[in-house]
């Protein structure tokens, strides 16, 4: 947690740490009744909880972020799985943050690589994307700006014949795909002109390509669309591969 807990100023950066039963309290003799204790409904078996805890501590976790400029959640997942990023517990805060959420390991340190790393699918992701270069500034390090985007005609090593797509065709996909960094970072360049901003494009799956990117990567940057008509956020499998198996921190910034 030593890495996270230097990316915000200490006076607006909370850690949530898992797993913190809080105490139970002792409530004064009334009107002769016995001493009870604040923990909650029984379960099964006589155990009591915190109904503050019930949801492993997530749901309240989620709603003191509201007024946090950066909130950080580190985490080694749980049940022994290797490469796991994310234990339940921080996915449920991931899925209620409503501001940004930095997931870091707290078991190790990220190697220094003075780089920022985001994802985008499109040029609508701008609360993203200020945050990314903002914290590229902050820094003082370069800006990896990609677009990860899979050619419709192999989808599973087939030919584009099988699609009747034809080579001039691809080629102008390909060259759409480029632009879609490129335009993304277009009108933050002269907000930002400190900041050295490399736009890229790879034909690949977003969720592979982000994960291999963030090996070079000090921090990876993601865009959180929230959900119409619901509450929370929609952490798509491009947005679960990464939580899960980055090899930097991640950082959740709710757009939408």
């Amino acid at each position: 947690m030593r890495l996270a807990l230097g990316q915000a100023p200490a006076a607006r950066l909370r850690r949530h740490r898992r797993h913190r039963q809080a105490p139970l309290q002792q409530r004064p003799p009334h009107d002769g009744h016995r001493h009870r204790t604040r923990a909650g409904p029984r379960r099964p078996g006589g155990r009591q909880r915190d109904p503050d805890h019930g949801d492993g501590g997530a749901r309240p976790a989620a709603l003191r972020t509201r007024r946090r400029a950066l909130t950080v959640v580190g985490t080694r997942g749980h049940g022994g799985f290797a490469g796991l990023l994310l234990g339940s517990v921080s996915l449920r805060v991931a899925a209620h943050c409503t501001t940004p959420l930095m997931v870091v390991r707290g078991d190790q340190d990220a190697d220094e690589h003075h780089r920022v790393l985001i994802g985008v699918a499109s040029d609508a992701d701008t609360d993203a994307l200020h945050f990314a270069f903002r914290e590229a500034r902050r820094r003082g390090c370069a800006l990896r700006v990609l677009h990860a985007w899979q050619s419709p005609a192999a989808p599973h090593g087939s030919h584009a014949a099988s699609y009747h797509l034809s080579w001039d065709e691809l080629e102008q996909l390909r060259k759409g795909a480029e632009t879609v960094s490129q335009h993304a970072v277009a009108p933050l360049r002269e907000t930002y002109p400190d900041v050295d901003v490399h736009p890229d494009t790879v034909c690949l799956g977003a969720g592979k390509a982000l994960v291999e990117a963030s090996r070079n990567a000090d921090v990876a940057v993601l865009a959180a669309h929230r959900r119409p008509r619901h509450i929370g956020l929609q952490l798509g499998p491009v947005t679960h591969a990464m939580l899960h198996h980055a090899h930097c921190p991640v950082v959740l910034v709710p757009v939408g």
